[in-house]
């Protein structure tokens, strides 16, 4: 990878789903050898993927300077509200392939659990993928996440290509963090070691 940066090919490397010894090991031979750190994990990261982000990497912060850009911040659409009333045709889940994947919480799980947070996102005045992302969004190490790859316009669906949106970018934004302040707000005043209101106790989730 040194090689590949200094010749202008990139700008820095970064590793995406690795495990934290891994990245810890792959820090300690740079410093060693003199070579480029990785700088940047690429980690799901949502409401029911947490293990990774807030404790196996823990130390990687200050320790290696690593930084987050994590990806499924709507756990594979299950947080956007679009499976309430089932599958609809073309989603993730209505592919057989996708739908026999072995997820904790289940399928079923998620929905329900989605379903109970509605009423908060109406309360904070924003729609339920708004409230998925700002709950990432509100993790001091989570700013940057990859995008849902679905690239048409769904009602509550995993993304809604910019230029069929209404709103410009810089509302988009403000949403957001408006919501992620709202979230964080609401939370520290119910339990300091959760991130948005009392969500474990909604579905009876460890956190």
């Amino acid at each position: 990878m040194n090689y590949v940066i200094s010749q202008g090919w990139a700008f820095y490397w970064g590793t995406s789903e690795w495990l934290a010894s891994d990245i810890r090991e792959a820090c300690e031979i740079a410093d060693r050898l003199g070579l480029i750190r990785p700088i940047v994990e690429q980690s799901q990261y949502n409401i029911f993927t947490r293990g990774k982000v807030e404790f196996e990497y823990a130390d990687l912060y200050k320790k290696y300077k690593v930084g987050l850009t994590t990806w499924s911040p709507r756990a594979y659409g299950t947080l956007t509200g679009k499976y309430s009333n089932g599958k609809p045709d073309g989603s993730r889940f209505s592919k057989a392939a996708f739908a026999s994947r072995v997820l904790t919480p289940s399928y079923d799980e998620r929905v329900e659990f989605a379903d109970k947070l509605k009423p908060i996102a109406k309360e904070m005045g924003c729609s339920l993928p708004q409230l998925a992302t700002a709950w990432c969004m509100s993790n001091e190490q989570c700013r940057r996440f990859s995008p849902p790859r679905a690239a048409r316009r769904e009602p509550q669906g995993d993304r809604v290509r910019r230029q069929d949106h209404p709103r410009s970018q810089g509302q988009d934004r403000c949403d957001l963090q408006r919501c992620s302040q709202c979230a964080r707000d609401r939370s520290s005043r119910v339990h300091p070691q959760t991130l948005l209101v009392d969500l474990s106790s909604v579905l009876q989730l460890n956190t």
